[in-house]
């Protein structure tokens, strides 16, 4: 049932009307969000403050490996020995690859780009622009000899057992990747494998891009993984409702602060622009409910809805609150919100 959305239309995006705010506008903002939640809020993690961001972090990790049909990532990787996950928040992508790594290919991929298949994967639209080829690959088996570091900008803390090839620190990515080299080793050892996921509109996003193919060594992948935040209604089942009223809102307070929910279609670009080669773009729809048949699109349909709950409470009050919205305005509006994500009824996806 997966591939039965690949033929959906897309509903037509919404062009942006609205003037971007000035950057002491932006500031300000962000400094009212860190006062409500108490934490020190980061542009570069969305709209969550750090708790919320660690809990759908976790969620969504299980999101996607099933998205993915059980696999940790795209890139066609030969047993890498050293990979890096950046952006871990709570190290569950590190942890997991720490335990598991993908079977030897018999050969190297040759398959030519024009053969790649382009999926809709939904959940709030999250694309994935990688330095990969879309390939199956064999099943996952144990394979202690990865080393695997996992970065964040805040303490990293996972909830499960470490393995023994994987470890943990906290660094700015967007500056000096010294620190995650062994001393004395700094132009040495690069990496076989960079993972990067969610990282949200950074603002030195070519800084960071540049970074992960200096750090790469010769053959090595780099696969970026980020949601585009737009719902879409095949059937126009959502069309005038409260979902979609939240989203083309959604869009339009991100915009008025200076960024876009479109950000990651240009990861192509700027991946190309950064001397990359062998660049694919795959995306995946994934249902915002469990209204498609199948045991598989049920089960991530269910997964997309605790998702939604988890996200839409946190995600909302600082921009509709920048917006002029009242809570009890902004309250009213999500309570109809999820009304409708649970209404399988309706049918709706992202895309990752």
């Amino acid at each position: 049932m997966a591939l039965s959305l690949l033929s959906l239309p897309r509903s037509p995006p919404d062009r942006p009307t609205a003037k971007k705010q000035s950057i002491s506008s932006t500031k300000r903002f962000f400094r009212y969000v860190a006062k409500r939640f108490g934490k020190n809020y980061e542009p570069r993690y969305g709209y969550f403050p750090s708790d919320e961001r660690y809990r759908t972090s976790e969620t969504q990790h299980k999101l996607f490996f099933e998205l993915f049909e059980d696999k940790l990532h795209l890139a066609p990787t030969l047993q890498p020995r050293r990979v890096l996950d950046v952006g871990t928040g709570p190290g569950c992508w590190a942890v997991d690859y720490g335990k598991f790594s993908f079977r030897r290919l018999p050969h190297p991929p040759t398959h030519s780009l024009a053969a790649l298949t382009t999926g809709w994967t939904f959940f709030a639209n999250m694309w994935r622009a990688c330095c990969c080829l879309h390939v199956h690959l064999p099943t996952a088996k144990l394979n202690p000899h990865a080393t695997v570091i996992g970065v964040d900008i805040e303490p990293v803390r996972p909830r499960t057992a470490i393995p023994r090839n994987c470890e943990f620190m906290m660094m700015d990515v967007t500056k000096d990747w010294a620190g995650i080299f062994p001393e004395g080793d700094e132009q040495g050892s690069g990496f076989d494998l960079i993972h990067v996921r969610m990282m949200g509109d950074l603002p030195q996003v070519d800084d960071l891009i540049q970074s992960v193919y200096t750090h790469l060594n010769p053959g090595g992948w780099a696969e970026f993984t980020e949601w585009v935040v737009v719902i879409e209604t095949p059937d126009r089942s959502c069309e005038g409702g409260a979902f979609m009223r939240w989203n083309r809102l959604l869009r339009q307070g991100i915009q008025r602060l200076g960024s876009s929910v479109y950000y990651p279609l240009r990861y192509k670009e700027r991946l190309l622009d950064a001397g990359f080669a062998n660049v694919a773009e795959v995306k995946n729809a994934a249902p915002n409910n469990a209204c498609y048949p199948g045991k598989r699109m049920q089960r991530i349909g269910n997964r997309m809805v605790r998702c939604w709950m988890m996200v839409l409470d946190p995600v909302s009050v600082p921009i509709f609150h920048a917006l002029g919205w009242s809570q009890t305005a902004l309250d009213l509006l999500l309570d109809e919100v999820k009304k409708e994500i649970v209404d399988t009824r309706k049918h709706s996806y992202m895309t990752l």
